[in-house]
């Protein structure tokens, strides 16, 4: 299904199923993510999760799988990654607190961010810190871990200025950095301390944790939907996923 037909036919879905200002916005001229992105609201919790239900019902029947779900009825929005189509679906009261945010970010023109030497400092310090850590980290796992962490925290630290007052700016401050290494290093401290583990655990192994035996708990937890997106966020291929749930 093309992109524009795929976001045609969840807002139609969405409108039959009576979710409020429906809104399909194309972000191709300035994404380089996604082609539409496709907004509306719910009247509440309950009706949020039923219209995240109503939009898998219509494409899984089709092989139509997103790449990735966020958020949850509790926080108020739901976002599905369907590669070249977003959807977003807010609870109203989500929706008028992001709207001003939401349509600003799609007003953007092109902007090249760069650090201030404050947040270049931070970054450089942080970075080193890390790169330090993995060097010495007896699992390669987490060693890979803590050094993509290096890329995550100025993706992160862009969002924080995207975010922020000065957000038409060119330049991300040091507060902006600072704020994001807090975010990267709550993160991997909780991913090494308490996820990691419980991880490894639960397929009783003392070794450091493999790929495969990841991708092994995953499946058998959650069901793999879909091997390319989890072959992305691993850094393997969709091959070697395929071959490891063969073999297991």
């Amino acid at each position: 299904m093309e992109p524009k037909e795929l976001a045609y036919a969840i807002a139609q879905t969405l409108d039959a199923k009576k979710a409020f200002d429906v809104l399909i916005i194309d972000i191709s001229p300035k994404s380089s993510f996604a082609d539409y992105f496709v907004m509306a609201s719910a009247g509440n919790e309950r009706q949020l999760e039923a219209l995240k239900d109503h939009i898998e019902d219509l494409l899984e029947p089709q092989e139509i799988f997103p790449k990735s779900v966020e958020g949850k009825r509790e926080s108020g929005w739901i976002l599905m990654d369907y590669g070249d189509v977003i959807v977003n679906v807010l609870t109203q009261e989500m929706r008028e607190s992001w709207s001003c945010i939401i349509g600003r970010l799609f007003g953007m023109e092109p902007l090249t961010l760069m650090l201030s030497h404050e947040a270049e400092r931070l970054y450089t310090d942080y970075a080193d810190a890390n790169d330090m850590k993995a060097d010495t980290e007896e699992d390669d796992y987490i060693g890979g871990m803590r050094q993509k962490m290096n890329i995550h925290v100025l993706r992160l630290a862009i969002m924080a200025h995207l975010l922020s007052d000065h957000w038409d700016e060119p330049v991300i401050t040091g507060e902006g950095m600072e704020y994001a290494i807090r975010i990267a290093e709550y993160f991997t401290r909780i991913h090494v301390e308490r996820i990691y583990p419980l991880l490894r655990d639960s397929i009783g192994i003392s070794r450091p944790m493999t790929n495969g035996d990841l991708i092994r708990v995953i499946n058998r937890q959650f069901k793999i939907k879909s091997q390319n997106s989890l072959a992305e966020a691993l850094g393997v291929s969709q091959q070697y996923i395929n071959k490891t749930l063969k073999n297991q």
